[in-house]
């Protein structure tokens, strides 16, 4: 959520490089993606975000990070990529080609910047 792209990138590389399956983390990241969406949502309907803090779970760092991406990255994007994971977990789980890694990079780049 910090939007620190070349961080995320490298710790993928090391993800993967140790052989690590990308289906747990991308679980976590379509929950987060999900996140953002509710919060950007309940914001646009004037909702205060430390209302929000416990139904959407925005503990710890998330209570700073979460608003900031929300105000950072358009609802399209969020939308579009919630559907890309869905595209990786098919290509997790062989039901589409392509490989997973490579597109999780992305998604995680075209949300950073």
């Amino acid at each position: 959520m910090k939007g620190d792209a070349q961080r995320v990138v490298r710790l993928l590389d090391t993800l993967e490089a140790e052989g690590e399956e990308p289906g747990l983390l991308l679980w976590a990241v379509a929950e987060d993606i999900r996140t953002l969406i509710r919060l950007t949502a309940a914001l646009k309907q004037g909702q205060n975000i430390q209302s929000l803090r416990n139904s959407l779970r925005l503990w710890g760092e998330k209570q700073t990070l979460a608003p900031m991406a929300a105000n950072r990255i358009p609802i399209g994007r969020l939308l579009q990529a919630l559907q890309t994971c869905a595209k990786i977990d098919r290509m997790i789980k062989g039901a589409e080609e392509g490989d997973a890694w490579t597109e999780f990079k992305q998604l995680v780049m075209g949300l950073a910047i």
